[in-house]
């Protein structure tokens, strides 16, 4: 196997990146929301041996996480020297339907393998009713089985690769991702525990509320917690005097 080679990210490339980034943006032809997303594109470009400015059609970034087209995992594979053979085998039933494909790569040092993924197989997996699997069944079998046997055969070259179609980004025939074809996961906030009344009560008093609340018993929650921030600023503005006033002392 060929060895894992490391990159070291020297200052003049990320001043590239940065300044390609930039004009990227600006031209406003590439669909990039902001120059931080086509740094990342090209970065992970770069970190996979790719060229730079083919970020911007191999890398996608889906739900925060850069992913590179079967295309472009598949070319380096093709082009790396250690290639010796590849089959491919349509899948179908008796009745001419298809049903998934299988795929054997082989590498010059004799390691070899095959693998395939069926529509039975997306069905275990809950995929077949997600919409890239409906609108794009046999691509999809295709390259999930070609992603399976390129990690046994080719480690070395798919170590750290993230597959687009494996995030549930829709795929031609051909490999390339089909662009806004996956579904934003939206990211979930943490959900702060509100304060009930009865904790307000023991914590401050049924004195100190209607004090600060104009002699009313908060009715909601959100009514608690405006009252709970109330206490808590006034005890800090205390903490705060009373420090002062033991700093005054002779």
């Amino acid at each position: 196997m060929n060895a894992i080679v490391k990159h070291e990210l020297q200052p003049t490339t990320w001043a590239m990146i940065q300044t390609i980034a930039l004009s990227a943006k600006a031209s406003g032809k590439l669909g990039l929301f902001r120059q931080e997303e086509a740094e990342i594109k090209m970065l992970t470009a770069w970190e996979n041996g790719l060229p730079l400015t083919s970020a911007f059609q191999t890398v996608h970034v889906i739900n925060n996480v850069p992913a590179l087209s079967p295309k472009a995992i598949w070319g380096k594979i093709v082009i790396s020297g250690e290639f010796d053979g590849y089959q491919e085998e349509r899948l179908v039933d008796k009745k001419g339907d298809f049903l998934g494909y299988k795929i054997s790569l082989k590498r010059k040092n004799g390691v070899s393998a095959t693998r395939q993924f069926t529509l039975e197989d997306a069905k275990r997996a809950k995929l077949d009713t997600k919409d890239n699997w409906l609108m794009y069944a046999e691509a999809m079998c295709y390259w999930r089985a070609q992603g399976f046997v390129q990690d046994v055969v080719f480690p070395d070259i798919t170590l750290g690769m993230v597959r687009a179609d494996a995030l549930g980004a829709m795929v031609t025939t051909e490999g390339d991702v089909i662009d806004g074809s996956w579904t934003v996961t939206p990211v979930q906030k943490p959900q702060t525990p509100r304060m009930t009344m009865n904790e307000l009560l023991a914590k401050y008093g049924a004195d100190q509320i209607l004090l600060i609340n104009d002699g009313k018993i908060p009715q909601t929650p959100e009514d608690i917690e405006r009252v709970n921030a109330l206490l808590a600023r006034q005890d800090k503005n205390l903490e705060f005097t009373m420090a002062d006033v033991v700093e005054a002392k002779p």
